[in-house]
């Protein structure tokens, strides 16, 4: 992995969080968990800043805290509309490589279903499988690496090492 970071993009639901922290005990680096980031610098969680400040100012406060994130061997674990900020994007894509953890909708929704506490950033987009839709580009246009996050945890991690490395 030399000294670079491996960040992960990929809807809500798709695994960011639960692969990023096997991959980063995997690789013995540290986890840089973004949602985390931002819920620390504002003393409260994603959906309370959304819904107390609107869309746009948790998107600006996870900008700050993204673009305060440096080249140092970490996994960094994003939230899943992190997409829509090409200067977030840029600055991702020169400290890391940038793996997409792709999952079908059936699958994203199924899982998000189950964390139905989950708020979703929609850029004014109402059904999930437009969100989903709208994304996508944006997830294959900035990616380095697409993974296939439907399989087992030890398979995905595994897969990402291999094209890392490959």
């Amino acid at each position: 992995m030399g000294n670079q970071n491996i960040t992960l993009i990929g809807m809500a639901g798709a695994g960011k969080s639960t692969i990023g922290k096997e991959l980063a005990k995997e690789l013995d680096v540290q986890l840089i968990d973004t949602d985390y980031l931002v819920e620390e610098s504002q003393g409260m969680l994603i959906p309370d800043i959304i819904q107390q400040y609107g869309e746009s100012v948790f998107k600006s406060i996870e900008k700050d805290c993204i673009m305060g994130v440096g080249p140092e061997r970490a996994v960094i674990s994003t939230g899943g509309s992190v997409i829509y900020d090409a200067e977030v994007m840029d600055h991702l894509k020169g400290i890391s490589r940038i793996v997409y953890l792709h999952a079908g909708f059936d699958t994203i929704n199924q899982r998000i279903q189950r964390k139905n506490a989950r708020r979703l950033v929609t850029n004014g987009i109402q059904s999930l499988e437009e969100l989903y839709d709208s994304r996508l580009p944006l997830y294959n246009k900035y990616a380095d690496i697409i993974i296939d996050a439907e399989k087992d945890i030890k398979e995905i991690v595994d897969n990402i090492i291999q094209k890392i490395k490959g």
